[in-house]
């Protein structure tokens, strides 16, 4: 079944052939059903406590902060690729001489783009989007507004453009303040010093791609000094990468092994269950977990920390 292309590429993959078969057998059979036995309901895999009871977990959190270890793993690796992925469609399908744009969200059904249009200007990446586009069509405000559209989001998505489809989710413009924006990255800085530093320092972990670290690096040296002085906290971030020897195998209609066009076979990364190992090779008393989209703006912060030290306190 594996010529020695095959073996060689999966072996310096950090995979074996009994890996990579178990694989083909479970894309095969497909993924058992799992079988719900009922509902969870408070005091059954629920729990519910009184606001007394909340405030003295909080507590017992607060008093053994600065005793204990504690870390905030964030898995950022993934790209930005899904969250445009309603605008790719428009770009492939979309013919501005035939259709408006409206009349084009109400053919193909696509909600989302009628809701990104006319909200458009509100995005966070509004401004950096409309200044990039402007300077590479000197003539954009002779535009219809249809072609305008469409030239913001050829800007936003190509690589000669912003790019944002191949930029990681972490380092997107994310949240529009009055005189700034941040990315995902910066409020999980904010967050963590909320109620996962200690001792005036938040550790933080990110699993990030390798194509991507220098990014988050660059993005670190240019808000990390704004973060202290709004925190009063210093932050250590460190860096993993999601381990090839994790990654999956895809098969054809027919149950072969996917290759490319130069007969390399194509790896994909799994999900984020493979950065199970990447959690537990850090050596600390508590690991927050959130995914790196998963930020409020500021002043949902204070509240997400009372759960996120409730949870704390009922573990210590």
């Amino acid at each position: 079944m594996f010529s020695e292309k095959d073996k060689y590429q999966i072996e310096n993959h950090g995979l074996t052939l009994d890996k990579i078969e178990n694989q083909m057998s479970l894309i095969m059979s497909g993924m058992p059903y799992s079988n719900l036995v009922k509902a969870a309901t408070i005091s059954n895999g629920i729990l519910k406590f009184k606001e007394s009871e909340v405030l003295d977990f909080i507590n017992t959190f607060d008093q053994n902060r600065s005793k204990i270890s504690i870390v905030k793993f964030v898995p950022a690796s993934g790209a930005a690729t899904r969250m445009f992925k309603f605008l790719h469609q428009f770009l492939n399908n979309y013919k501005i001489n035939e259709e408006s744009i409206q009349s084009f969200a109400e053919r193909s059904n696509n909600q989302e783009l009628t809701t990104f249009f006319n909200g458009i200007e509100k995005q966070p990446f509004y401004k950096d989007v409309l200044q990039k586009t402007t300077a590479t069509i000197p003539t954009f405000n002779d535009l219809s507004s249809d072609a305008q559209h469409l030239e913001l989001v050829k800007t936003m998505l190509s690589a000669r453009g912003l790019n944002f489809s191949n930029y990681p989710k972490g380092l997107l413009p994310f949240h529009k303040y009055n005189n700034h924006v941040t990315t995902a990255f910066e409020e999980h800085l904010m967050e963590a010093a909320l109620y996962a530093s200690s001792n005036q320092i938040a550790d933080l972990h990110f699993t990030v791609s390798e194509d991507h670290l220098e990014k988050f690096e660059k993005e670190r040296s240019l808000i990390e000094s704004r973060v202290k002085e709004k925190t009063q906290n210093s932050f250590n971030v460190s860096y993993s990468f999601q381990k090839k020897s994790t990654d999956t195998i895809a098969l054809t209609k027919d149950n072969k092994i996917y290759k490319d066009a130069n007969g390399d076979i194509l790896f994909r990364p799994a999900g984020h269950g493979a950065l199970l190992d990447n959690l537990n090779e850090l050596d600390y008393d508590i690991a927050f977990i959130k995914n790196i989209d998963k930020v409020v703006t500021n002043k949902h912060q204070q509240n997400i920390s009372i759960y996120k030290k409730l949870l704390a306190g009922i573990l210590l």
